[in-house]
């Protein structure tokens, strides 16, 4: 069974009739009244108008592609960080938190946890260059997508409103939440073969667990067995099937959070959805 990742997404989006005209009426002359009134036609350029489909819909999807690039560079760099966290501090090792970017570092955030065991995550997670330098690029990836979509928009962003959205996008994405969403997209696929599926090392595959630091090692490793394809599935009545699921977690666009300007172009704000 291979391990089919849904990376499509759908779009509605209105093209026009090649036969299709715009039509403006012009406001009455006034010196003659109302029966002066006249229609102007404008014929509708198809080409230009596939163009501007093709371009939005580039901006949407391929910030999206990046966005799971992004995220699976962060849950890699994190992994050594957790590792640290259960070696330190095993009182913390199933202790729920998430951590999102916060003005270039990262900001963890616990409804559990006590300020000082926070702050020495938080810290924890700030000395880990690489976790620091994935989640800042996915920060700005997130970022420079809203600005190409509002620029397609008619609506090319300010030195001051790039800004603004750069400071509204942080917290936007708390990635132990996002790990968890690609996780339980991915985990019904697994559930659905009949059998049990286990890592070489015999640990069962588990997507659906990354709140907390031991369970985000398991998603990791389940991820990477399916990512490999060195799971073995193990059927009810004996059947065993060595390598038969290969796919990327990461890779679920459908996951991924939409950063989008609202629908009014000139209005100012985030509208995400995920």
């Amino acid at each position: 069974m291979n391990l089919s990742i849904n990376t499509s997404a759908t779009a509605t989006v209105s093209t026009t009739n090649p036969s299709t005209t715009a039509l403006k009426q012009s406001p009455p002359d006034p010196t003659t009244g109302p029966a002066s009134a006249s229609l102007t036609v404008a014929a509708v350029d198809p080409q230009k108008s596939q163009q501007a489909v093709q371009s939005y819909l580039s901006a949407l999807f391929g910030t999206q592609a990046k966005l799971s690039a992004d995220s699976e560079a962060i849950a890699n760099a994190l992994v050594p960080s957790m590792q640290r966290l259960i070696l330190q501090r095993p009182d913390l090792a199933n202790a729920q938190f998430d951590f999102s970017s916060d003005n270039g570092a990262i900001k963890v955030t616990s409804n559990s946890l006590s300020e000082s065991d926070r702050t020495w995550l938080q810290n924890t997670f700030n000395q880990n260059g690489s976790l620091v330098k994935a989640v800042n690029t996915f920060h700005d990836d997130a970022v420079a997508g809203y600005a190409q979509y509002a620029q397609l928009d008619g609506h090319s962003l300010s030195r001051a409103e790039m800004d603004a959205v750069s400071t509204r996008a942080d917290g936007m994405t708390h990635f132990m939440s996002l790990f968890k969403r690609l996780g339980a997209a991915a985990q019904p696929l697994l559930d659905g073969s009949g059998g049990t599926y286990v890592a070489q090392n015999g640990a069962k595959l588990n997507l659906v667990q990354p709140s907390t630091a031991v369970g985000f090692l398991s998603f990791m490793q389940s991820a990477k067995a399916s990512s490999d394809g060195t799971a073995t599935l193990y059927m009810p009545k004996g059947q065993i099937v060595h390598g038969g699921l290969k796919g990327d977690v990461f890779a679920n666009m459908d996951a991924m959070p939409r950063l989008l300007p609202p629908s009014d172009s000139h209005s100012f704000g985030f509208h995400e959805v995920a």
